[in-house]
This record gives structure tokens, sequence and C-alpha cells, in this order.
């Protein structure tokens, strides 16, 4: 029984050493793979905002169910700015490259 124990809160502790906290562009404090790197990029608050809520987004739609315990991502898509393209383009290549890296994370077992 102690070895299971042992075994079990290893685990835990290489779980925990793989993935790290980090801040979300609304300050927030984020359980995430350690190579998401949460911070948008650099550029305009719109831009900004954009890359931030279509990360949210594919986190929501692609992250497996040990993050989904975790933590609760929502979808987000901000209707008011729907008619600016910058907001929507960015919007739609975040959702792209965070929905890719999420998939990697799922393919390579879990929580990297």
């Amino acid at each position: 029984m102690n070895k299971l124990v042992l075994h079990i809160g290893l685990i835990l502790v290489i779980q925990l050493c793989l993935t790290s906290c980090n801040t979300d562009y609304y300050g927030r404090t984020s359980f995430q793979p350690g190579f998401l790197e949460l911070q948008p990029p650099p550029g305009p608050e719109l831009y900004r905002k954009g890359w931030a809520d279509g990360c949210e987004s594919a986190a929501n739609a692609y992250s497996n169910g040990f993050y989904k315990q975790v933590k609760a991502f929502e979808y987000r898509y901000d209707a008011h700015y729907r008619n600016e393209p910058l907001y929507t383009q960015i919007w739609k290549d975040a959702f792209v490259y965070c929905s890719i890296v999420w998939e990697r994370t799922n393919s390579l077992g879990g929580s990297i």
C-alpha cells in the first residue's frame, strides 16, 4: 500500500513539474502547459484581446480532461468587435495556434 501511495505522489509531482501557472490576458492565474504562452504578442489592444479570446476559446474546445478539471475554460468572442477585421483575424489565428498546441499536448500524454 505504501508503494502505491508513493507512486501516486511521484506521478502528481511529475505532473505538476511539467505544467506551470501562467497569468492570462485578463490577469487571472491559469494552470496550463508550461510551453503555452498566455500573454498575447505585442500589438494594439484590439489585437491582444483577439489573441487572448481566441486562445482561451481553443483551450475550451481542445484541452483534455485533466486541464478541464483544474480550470474551467470559456468560449470567448466579443460580439462588439465582430465587424473589426483585426480582432476577427487574430481571434481565428490564435484559435488555430492554441488548438494545435492543445492537440499536441493531448497526443503526448496529456499534460506536458
